[in-house]
């Protein structure tokens, strides 16, 4: 069963030009991955954005244990 997210992705799409940081919270497997990809990613694809431009890191993958620092991970995102 799919079930929309549109109060929550319209809260995004609204506040994306915002030069602020968005966090999105919630309890476990309340769907807070499925707003953001695809969700908004394809909004965001839909709206012209290139899909480079659009860097997704799973914080909580072993291999990227590593960006918990913030230095490396603003490393990473301005190499991208």
């Amino acid at each position: 069963m799919m079930i929309n997210r549109d109060e929550h992705l319209k809260k995004l799409i609204d506040s994306k030009h915002i030069n602020l940081i968005k966090v999105v919270s919630g309890t476990r497997r309340s769907g807070k991955s499925y707003l953001l990809d695809p969700l908004f990613t394809n909004h965001l694809r839909e709206s012209g954005v290139n899909g480079d431009h659009i860097i997704k890191i799973d914080l909580d993958q072993l291999k990227n244990h590593k960006y918990h620092d913030p230095y490396l991970l603003d490393e990473y995102i301005r190499e991208k």
